[in-house]
């Protein structure tokens, strides 16, 4: 634009005042997308998610050094029936919520068994349905959607009467299993588990799975929601690459 402004009077009036009227509405539409830009970039992004995860943390610390303008608030998803007021996206693993929604699954992970690596079976590297049943297990309460998928498998695989303590605390239940209380379900990608005392294990012939789920409200995303579900099915994209090589 600045070249055809020095170089103007060389051209025919007529073109020169066509082009540098386009010129003109070009550099107003620019203008307008970079002020649209910069305002959405300032907004708060309110983001609900289940809290027992071991891979969100860094996906938030690094979406947040990509897009430092973009101010991030967090709040726990507890609910399997409604999407939380006031929030933009959310993060969660209860499919008929997703269902309501417009969603995306992000991972389908399978729950291992986790025991105290001195129990005698922490040696073999798949377990049978027989060899569980004499063993006490440890459940998350029901409102907890974990909970209530494993009280659902244990039922199915008729083991709830070996249900020896219900808690509703994640914590509670590692720190449990790590006293050797009892056997627990952890999700093998999405639980941090730091605990040396622990090890995880399959059941043979039963492989019990969950999804997580990446879900807006049906209707049109804001372009900073569009962003972050941009980001965050790339970043678990990415995260699946290693195993799925494997």
């Amino acid at each position: 634009m600045a070249d055809f402004y020095r170089q103007r009077r060389q051209l025919n009036e007529k073109i020169a005042t066509a082009v540098g009227a386009a010129c003109t509405h070009a550099r107003l539409l620019f203008n307008q997308a970079l002020e649209e830009l910069k305002s959405s970039t300032n907004e708060t992004l309110r983001i609900a998610m289940f809290n027992s995860t071991n891979m969100f943390p860094s996906m938030i610390a690094r979406f947040g050094e990509q897009h430092p303008s973009i101010q991030l608030s967090l709040c726990k998803a507890n609910r399997p029936d409604v999407f939380p007021e006031n929030c933009d996206v959310m993060i969660h693993a209860w499919p008929e919520l997703a269902a309501k929604l417009n969603s995306v699954c992000l991972l389908d992970e399978e729950c291992l068994l986790g025991m105290n690596h001195d129990h005698p079976l922490a040696q073999a590297q798949q377990i049978t349905l027989e060899q569980l049943r004499k063993q006490s297990f440890l459940l998350l309460t029901k409102n907890n959607i974990l909970g209530e998928l494993t009280h659902n498998y244990c039922d199915e695989l008729g083991l709830l009467s070996n249900v020896s303590l219900v808690c509703d605390s994640q914590q509670t239940l590692t720190s449990l299993v790590e006293e050797n209380m009892g056997f627990a379900f952890f999700p093998a990608r999405t639980w941090k588990i730091e605990s040396q005392a622990l090890c995880l294990r399959r059941i043979e012939g039963h492989a019990l799975h969950r999804k997580v789920y990446l879900s807006t409200p049906n209707g049109a995303r804001s372009p900073v929601t569009q962003t972050f579900c941009r980001f965050v099915e790339a970043f678990f994209r990415s995260l699946m690459q290693p195993e799925e090589a494997n």
